[in-house]
């Protein structure tokens, strides 16, 4: 029998964003948000993985700027 399909809720999201900014590896991340693996996390969490590592390079240009 297959797994369920994974859902990310609003708050998952959120919570993959902020971690992914603060510097946490995937795996960690995953662990933390209730995810099997750091390969279903990239799947779902793309887009928030990609921009929270953005945004805080950008703070930290704009800080150092």
């Amino acid at each position: 029998m297959p797994r369920p399909k994974l859902r990310p809720t609003d708050q998952q999201r959120l919570q993959v964003k902020s971690l992914a900014a603060s510097g946490f590896c995937h795996e960690k991340i995953a662990n933390f948000v209730g995810v099997r693996s750091p390969k279903t996390l990239r799947k779902y969490f793309r887009k928030e993985i990609d921009f929270g590592a953005l945004e805080a390079n950008a703070t930290v240009a704009k800080t150092a700027y």
